[in-house]
């Protein structure tokens, strides 16, 4: 910790009204960093949001309470820049208080800890931090007293289906159409230093081709400025924040130079509701990432945490028009981020935006607008862009839905099961992911934040995932029999622990084959079986695994490969997307063996 974080952060409001400013004051409370990164992205926010003193104010006080309930002599040590379990376990101490002492019907709760989330996810997105316990907990469902199983995740319904696409189609149109125009401008517009600042067409060309410089401030704020941006926005039709109540004239000019962040949501919806992908698939899709060919796009999808790349590739015209298939959609997006890829060329990821002014600015860049990449790891937008519409679609409002709606609707379309989980998944996994229920559960016995929207039942349709070690689960049973194959587990000897992934109910009953004889799927078809149980114990083996299979694919034709080892390796992803990075890590540092089957070891 340093003396600045010790130092009040103050926002100070306009003169003339009653309040002169707010104050938070770090060094008063026991979690000092904590408390000073949570006010760092308050001010950030209160310099850079058309936010009322009230608000700025209100805020402050939720980040003050906090303060005052985190007095624990171990608080001290928390910051959101570390692991992030014990932040957002204490964090999720505090909301659980907020909700005894405002309960239901109240939704003061709830306000209180949305506030405190977007805070942890301002200052998250700002320092580049996009996975973890952390990140998943300021982007999920804030507490508010009501119980967890009302939430399930399961598919939009049709109409909910239609409303997304229909809305998403009308904002994709609308950006576009306005980007149309702005090219246009683009290509009519003169440098305005000799040529004037009266034209909305120079000014672009200016945004668009001259590096800032203070002698440009005159033309493009205050009075002497010959156009107004209001004026602008009416022009152009951008669908502005309504809190925005200022048009900075940069600000509404560069709405015909790039599109803003409702437009990549609404590429992104639909891009999934075409493919199924999982939301981390396109999530932070790199520009390397995406190969564009004669009569198709090819696009590498990889999952961070696992460290799964897939291709997939995606039939597409080179030239427009374009319509609503997946690769027509992704030519769509660079289209529309033409100029902003142009002016960003060192930045690798693919998604990115036109954005107000931020603390961060360069000084090479205009005050009130300047392009950054667009991460998606924060709140779900999902929501805002539901609310702004207008659309009758049931909550929650989760871009996982759509892969959920996407596998629903393959199976109404095909009928059967085979055709609707394709490639992506076997039957077993499909029917317990996409047809009824989660096929992973877990039973967290260490946090009760990672099983808050968890199943704590033994799993009917696929392997349970259980986030704690064999000997603890053994010495607190949840479910006696959960024990009692705990206890096998814990006292496995090393021989045994090398045969296998994971601990089996009933290898006599083996979801595939003959029931009453003794399963040989091991360890190919564990991880989609619901026999399986896996415990922490079993994660040094799983990296292992994960590993050894990689390897067969540098030496198997990629069809090959997809065709044997594809499911198994997205089976092991998903297990392995349960455990943390830490623990993750903490495994691969172990001494472990694993049994490999003569096939696979001839294959390397």
């Amino acid at each position: 910790m340093t003396p600045d974080d010790r130092e009040p952060r103050i926002a100070l409001f306009p003169t003339g009204g009653p309040m002169k400013s707010a104050r938070i004051s770090p060094s008063d409370y026991v979690a000092t960093q904590l408390v000073a990164e949570l006010a760092d992205a308050w001010k950030e926010s209160a310099e850079n949001l058309d936010l009322t003193p009230g608000t700025i104010s209100r805020q402050a006080g939720v980040i003050r309470r906090v303060g005052e309930f985190l007095t624990d002599p171990a608080d001290r040590f928390l910051t959101l820049s570390g692991d992030g379990a014990d932040v957002a376990r204490r964090l999720h101490d505090w909301e659980s208080a907020m909700i005894v002492r405002f309960p239901p019907p109240s939704v003061h709760a709830k306000d209180l800890g949305m506030e405190l989330r977007n805070h942890v996810a301002r200052y998250l997105q700002s320092h580049e931090i996009f996975d973890g316990v952390l990140a998943d907990w300021a982007s999920g469902w804030v507490l508010d007293g009501s119980v967890w199983e009302g939430l399930p995740l399961d598919e939009f319904n049709n109409n909910e289906r239609l409303q997304l696409e229909q809305a998403c189609r009308t904002i994709v149109r609308d950006t576009e159409e306005r980007l149309a125009r702005g090219n246009a401008l683009l290509a009519a517009g003169t440098d305005p230093r000799p040529d004037g600042w009266n034209r909305v067409e120079n000014v672009l060309w200016a945004l668009r081709n001259l590096p800032y410089d203070d002698s440009l401030h005159v033309h493009l704020a205050g009075p002497h400025r010959a156009l107004n941006g209001c004026d602008v926005d009416k022009e152009s039709g951008v669908n502005r924040d309504a809190r925005l109540k200022a048009r900075p004239l940069v600000t509404a000019v560069g709405a015909y130079l790039t599109p803003e962040d409702e437009y990549l949501l609404a590429i992104r919806v639909l891009l999934h509701l075409q493919t199924g992908w999982a939301p981390e698939e396109s999530r932070r899709l790199l520009r390397s990432d995406i190969e564009f060919g004669d009569s198709s796009v090819r696009v590498r999808a990889t999952k961070l945490r696992a460290q799964r790349i897939r291709w997939h590739t995606l039939p597409s015209t080179q030239q427009p028009p374009w319509g609503w298939k997946a690769g027509d959609l992704i030519r769509r997006a660079a289209h529309a981020m033409q100029h902003a890829h142009a002016l960003t060329p060192d930045e690798p990821l693919f998604w990115v935006t036109g954005i107000r002014s931020a603390r961060d600015r360069r000084d090479d860049e205009y005050p009130q607008y300047f392009i950054r990449a667009r991460h998606f790891g924060g709140p779900n937008s999902l929501n805002k862009l539901i609310g702004r519409y207008g659309l009758s679609i049931s909550e929650p409002h989760d871009m996982r839905r759509i892969r959920k709606t996407v596998k629903s609707a393959r199976a109404a379309l095909l009928g059967t099961l085979n055709g609707a989980a394709g490639d992506d998944h076997s039957v077993e996994v499909f029917r317990g992911h996409y047809a009824q229920t989660t096929t992973v559960h877990t039973i967290a016995a260490q946090t009760v934040l990672r099983a808050q929207r968890k199943v704590l039942e033994r799993a009917s349709n696929g392997p349970t995932f259980i986030d704690a070690t064999a000997a603890d689960v053994a010495a607190s049973p949840i479910d006696s029999d959960v024990a009692a194959l705990a206890a096998s587990v814990a006292e496995e000897s090393p021989t045994e622990q090398q045969l296998t992934l994971s601990a089996c109910r009933d290898p006599y009953e083996p979801p595939v084959g003959q029931t009453g004889s003794l399963c040989h799927a091991s360890p190919s078809l564990c991880l989609q079986c619901r026999n399986a149980v896996i415990f922490r114990d079993h994660l040094p083996r799983l990296v292992i695994y994960r590993d050894l299979v990689d390897d067969i694919e540098k030496t198997m034709p990629p069809i090959q490969f997809s065709e044997i080892y594809g499911q198994q390796r997205i089976n092991i992803d998903a297990v392995l997307n349960e455990f943390t990075s830490d623990h993750i890590e903490a495994a691969r540092q172990q001494t472990a063996h694993l049994h490999r089957p003569l096939g696979q070891r001839a294959e390397q």
